[in-house]
């Protein structure tokens, strides 16, 4: 009888082990966490027909305010120093460990003029905040932009 018991015991324990054994299924959704200081932008864009944007650069400019009216601002972008990425096969992109601030998101090639400025509904350009040591994922976006 307590020979059976063990091998009940046995049993179950193997059993469990390969219940514990299931493959892991990856999702498309990143998670990344910045380092300590620092954050990242994540998200993914399409053009207007819903397809992604593949291979595509992006940019982000940096936005400063005026100091006497904190409504005004500017965005700038310096191709050697804004953060850079590039769209994967299915126009998924992250930032990873940018200074936190305030971006605006340039989709294309700015060096051959060829770009697109992601706007609100009004036209004016759209301004993420990204707080330090956060993951911001700004979601999916359709982009007018042709490659």
């Amino acid at each position: 009888m307590f020979k059976k018991v063990k091998v009940f015991i046995i049993l179950t324990i193997l059993l469990n082990f390969t219940g514990c054994a299931k493959e892991s299924v990856q999702t498309s959704k990143l998670i990344l966490t910045p380092d300590i200081g620092k954050a990242v932008l994540l998200g993914r864009v399409l053009d207007p027909e819903e397809k992604p944007l593949i291979s595509v650069p992006l940019h982000l400019a940096e936005v400063y305010h005026d100091n006497y009216n904190p409504e005004k601002g500017a965005y700038v972008l310096d191709i050697a120093f804004s953060p850079a990425t590039i769209t994967d096969k299915n126009g998924f992109f992250a930032f990873i460990n940018i200074k936190p601030g305030q971006y605006v998101l340039v989709v294309g090639d700015v060096e051959v003029n060829n770009y697109v400025i992601v706007a609100e509904k009004d036209g004016k350009a759209k301004v993420w905040n990204v707080p330090v040591d956060q993951t911001i994922d700004i979601g999916l976006l359709k982009v007018p932009y042709n490659k």
